[in-house]
């Protein structure tokens, strides 16, 4: 999982139009684009710790699920370049992730982190439902 990650990231960052001159300088390249590649690599971290619990467990057939959005969460930063729509991307990761940790991992994580997942999601999706306004 954490090659994956490396592998998508150095794929995001060689990509054709990440990295122009113009766009490097400008404020709003620093605030929006590096905060929504964090995000990304904080799902993406989310996902591989999802992992480790469904290997322990024994669910590999739910193993798909965190790979899946890793996937959409990189592809999405090489395909879309409007921000509306990889926020929405960052949205919808951030919610298949908790859905996970609740349903699927279910009985697994104490309830205090289940409780710490959902007030921490919360507050990034309330985040990021800023973001659409800048």
């Amino acid at each position: 999982s954490q090659l994956m990650n490396q592998i998508a990231l150095l794929i995001l960052l060689s990509s054709s139009n990440f990295f122009q001159i113009n766009y490097f300088f400008q404020e709003k390249f620093f605030s929006i684009e590096f905060k929504l590649l964090y995000a990304a690599l904080i799902i993406s971290f989310l996902c591989g710790m999802q992992w480790q619990v469904l290997i322990y467990k024994n669910k590999k057939n739910f193993l798909e699920f965190p790979l899946f959005i890793v996937i959409v969460i990189f592809f999405s930063f090489l395909i879309f370049s409007d921000h509306i729509l990889l926020i929405l991307v960052l949205i919808t990761s951030l919610i298949c992730c908790l859905v996970i940790d609740i349903i699927v991992l279910k009985g697994f994580h104490p309830k205090w982190f289940v409780k710490l997942r959902v007030f921490v999601t919360f507050f990034a999706l309330i985040s990021f439902a800023f973001n659409f306004f800048y």
